[in-house]
């Protein structure tokens, strides 16, 4: 019934800790398989798995190109598309068999929530995505027990029917990331709806250092402009609130005749709006870390925003890197 499609480097702790829990899955639902897409063939010892995996040695290519290989492997009629560093939640199976129930849905979504086990600057991190004021979306990133309907979702846990993905050509890009607003957006095109079930999440492990956040907010946000310069891909007016914000504050500071404690006195309420919210969602005392994390967080995305934006235009999607 699901084909999990899985693209990756090279086998790692994480790929291992996804497997291992798959396994233990298998003892009571047995319908799915699994397509391993390194970038080379690996001493990867998968005997010991009760259920079936094909490893599909793809060379040294972007992650979306890697899933459309994995594609023409699957067998089932549902495709699920997730991380080597995340895993399924225990109810998934059900809560996606019931929202595939459903008439006429094709594509649904759920949330990626950071492990327990994670150490401590990444769930310092968890908390920035927690805020709707700073990430935008919370509930990518926690339980939502309410169903509806979304424009943009990223990978790390999508699902959909195999003849919808290919009546799109699938993800037939190099960008990445971004390659999953680019599929969503193809699919919103041709009327196909992406259904949110905040109950079918996984847990995916975040960044533990300042750097890899900074890196990885710098390159959502430079393949951000890009789709919006190239693309058009615009929709989503709130991916573009912090920079409105940012900008808010500096033509506050010139109208008030450079009353520079005006400005600050928005960001800090901004700021500070966003580390409560954090606090109620999360309960975790860590969220008081982003009047810290928040504005380099945002800082990076809104530079990498400005570079993509500015980038000399090039080819991001075509449909003969696909199928």
């Amino acid at each position: 019934m699901f084909s999990f499609i899985i693209p990756f480097q090279k086998p790692n702790d994480y790929l291992v800790e996804n497997l291992n829990n798959f396994n233990n899955l298998s003892q009571k639902f047995k319908y799915f398989e699994l397509i391993l897409l390194p970038d080379e063939k690996e001493n990867l010892n998968v005997s010991n798995y009760n259920f079936n995996i094909k490893i599909i040695p793809t060379g040294k290519i972007s992650p979306p190109l890697k899933r459309d290989i994995g594609v023409k492997y699957s067998n089932y009629e549902i495709l699920c598309f997730i991380d080597e560093d995340s895993y399924i939640s225990k109810n998934w199976f059900k809560e996606c068999q019931k929202s595939y129930s459903e008439s006429n849905v094709v594509c649904v979504v759920g949330p990626g929530i950071t492990p327990h086990s994670d150490p401590f600057f990444a769930r310092i991190i968890s908390t920035f995505f927690s805020s709707r004021l700073f990430s935008l979306f919370p509930e990518r990133f926690l339980v939502f027990k309410k169903k509806m309907k979304v424009r943009d979702w990223p990978s790390v846990n999508f699902t959909i029917k195999k003849k919808s993905f290919l009546s799109v050509n699938g993800f037939s890009t190099n960008i990445w990331p971004g390659e999953d607003t680019l599929l969503c957006n193809k699919l919103t095109v041709q009327g196909i709806d992406i259904h949110y079930n905040g109950e079918m999440f996984v847990f995916h492990h975040r960044r533990n250092s300042i750097r890899s956040f900074i890196k990885q907010l710098f390159r959502y946000g430079y393949y951000r402009g890009k789709l919006f310069k190239d693309l058009k891909i615009s929709s989503q007016y709130s991916f573009y609130l912090s920079f409105i914000l940012i900008l808010s504050a500096m033509f506050l500071f010139l109208i008030f005749d450079l009353n520079i404690y005006f400005s600050m006195f928005f960001l800090f309420f901004y700021y500070l709006s966003g580390v409560i919210e954090s606090l109620i969602r999360t309960k975790s005392i860590l969220s008081l870390c982003n009047f810290f994390l928040a504005p380099i967080g945002q800082i990076s995305y809104l530079f990498g925003f400005v570079k993509g934006f500015f980038k000399i235009k090039t080819e991001i999607e075509n449909p003969s890197l696909g199928r």
